[in-house]
């Protein structure tokens, strides 16, 4: 008697399950996103909301919770409710590069999501101030071996791909330059433009119109093939250094437990939306659309976890 109720009570949640799943998306959903509002991840996900209210009339709301190379938001995410109305756009930072880095996170990156769909690779590209006297990578190089530790760079925090293509960059070049962490990228590009650093890797897409109206100078893409947006700025790698790389991406990820047929139409709606209009948007900002499976982007992060945990040890960055 007792197994019968326990069989008709778990037919009973499922059905309830199942039917939550099939109204989806009857409120508004959330967002999250890690990093500032100036941040190339903000206007990812305006524009993945914008899909889901196409596709599915969903009404939605973007909530940028900036802060520790994106672990905060990242959080939040991992333990809001798993029904399907809080969604993630996370990042190779918060889910391959910060396990690598931190002895401990308040989440686990495979365990506490449901991935849902890879979404674009984003190089960086080095940057130097409009009147800099650098032109390119080599003048930056002999400058900063002709006196080491004078020449300094800006990221987003430490841990940031920012960071961490500078630190690369660092290592490959073989000079010694010093890191100026702030609080968010768009902090970091205002103080290039001031001058007080004298470079900064930043996320293409993210300045693609400062670079355009000549308020910062591009000496270099870090992708190893020059950027269709700017076809004119080398890669670093045909710079002289042709072994270096440093590209990351986004996805999207729901909190573990999330129902599979709310994870299947969210994919369904931004893979078509990849294919067509939101990837070609992509590509004119300077990125590459990459739509996936969720298998797809479960590889993808064990894959780019261990390159990532190689490149921290060989440049020597560890946080706690």
């Amino acid at each position: 008697m007792k197994i019968h109720k326990k069989i008709l009570f778990t037919a009973a949640a499922l059905l309830a399950f199942n039917s939550a799943a099939a109204a989806w998306p009857d409120r508004p959903i959330q967002i999250i996103q890690g990093f500032s509002q100036g941040a190339a991840t903000q206007a990812m996900a305006l524009d993945v909301g914008e899909i889901l209210k196409k596709a599915y009339g969903a009404e939605f709301y973007v909530l940028a919770k900036p802060g520790a190379g994106g672990i905060i938001g990242t959080d939040a995410a991992a333990k809001a409710a798993p029904d399907g109305y809080t969604i993630l756009l996370g990042t190779a930072g918060t889910h391959a590069i910060n396990p690598a880095l931190y002895r401990e996170l308040p989440y686990d990156a495979q365990k506490d999501f449901e991935p849902i769909t890879l979404l674009a690779d984003l190089p960086n590209v080095l940057l130097v101030s409009k009147d800099s006297p650098f032109n390119s990578v080599q003048d930056l190089v002999d400058y900063a071996k002709a006196r080491p530790k004078t020449v300094n760079y800006g990221s987003s925090g430490n841990g940031t791909s920012m960071h961490l293509a500078a630190e690369q960059f660092r290592v490959a070049t073989g000079i010694d330059i010093t890191h100026v962490p702030y609080k968010e990228s768009a902090h970091a590009l205002t103080g290039l433009i001031g001058k007080q650093v004298h470079m900064t890797f930043h996320q293409l897409p993210a300045v693609l119109g400062q670079i355009r109206s000549g308020t910062v100078k591009a000496l270099a893409i870090t992708s190893k093939n020059r950027s269709p947006a700017l076809p004119d700025v080398p890669t670093v790698a045909e710079s002289g250094y042709p072994s270096f790389e440093s590209v990351t991406w986004f996805a999207l990820f729901a909190p573990a437990k999330t129902p599979r047929p709310v994870i299947e139409k969210i994919n369904a709606a931004v893979t078509a939306a990849l294919n067509h209009d939101l990837g070609e948007k992509i590509k004119a900002n300077g990125a590459t659309p990459r739509p996936s499976t969720p298998a797809e982007l479960t590889a993808a992060i064990v894959k780019d976890s261990a390159q990532w945990k190689a490149i921290v040890e060989r440049v020597g960055a560890k946080l706690d």
